[in-house]
């Protein structure tokens, strides 16, 4: 069950950005139904693949949602991943897909580097987050993180950075 206490816009047409659906304040309850494969995560590829069904707001929606993992060492993976959601609602229907790549290098265990590029269809945003984290013993630790968005303002396939931020992050636990 869920309950929306105010509207909440749900999506907005990238083509004709008038063009709004939102869910109606109330309360919601939803049933789904979903069959999954994957193979072993221990594995140098592994992989899945899901289908779920079911109730969405009043509506329903299919998602199909599938990844791959490959890990040549144990200090490298690489995951590729897409989600696809196709949603029908009394308010109208609409479709929407996430494609992200991700790279995780463990250096030590005290030194890793994750990164993570992802890309969806609606906003037409490319999104990277990059976050090199550091344990210079229990609880001592930084984070120097990248975040960088770039878009596709006029839907003509030319990016344009729309934000970028680089954030050094210190967390230092005080025992006594």
């Amino acid at each position: 069950d869920e309950v929306l206490t105010a509207p909440f816009r749900i999506y907005i047409d990238p083509s004709n950005p008038s063009h709004q659906i939102s869910i109606p304040k109330g309360r919601y309850s939803f049933n789904e139904r979903s069959i999954s494969l994957t193979t072993g995560g221990q594995r140098k590829f592994a992989g899945g693949l899901t289908y779920q069904a079911g109730d969405s707001y009043n509506g329903e929606r299919v998602q199909i949602s599938s990844n791959v993992n490959w890990k040549p060492t144990k200090h490298f993976i690489l995951r590729l991943a897409y989600k696809f959601n196709k949603i029908e609602l009394p308010q109208g229907n609409f479709e929407t897909r996430l494609t992200s790549l991700t790279t995780e290098i463990p250096f030590s265990t005290n030194l890793s580097w994750f990164n993570l590029v992802q890309y969806d269809n609606i906003s037409e945003t490319i999104g990277i987050n990059s976050r090199l984290h550091w344990v210079k013993r229990d609880g001592q630790e930084i984070f120097l993180v990248l975040n960088h968005n770039r878009k596709d303002l006029d839907r003509n396939n030319q990016f344009n950075s729309t934000m970028a931020d680089l954030s050094l992050k210190l967390n230092y636990t005080l025992r006594f």
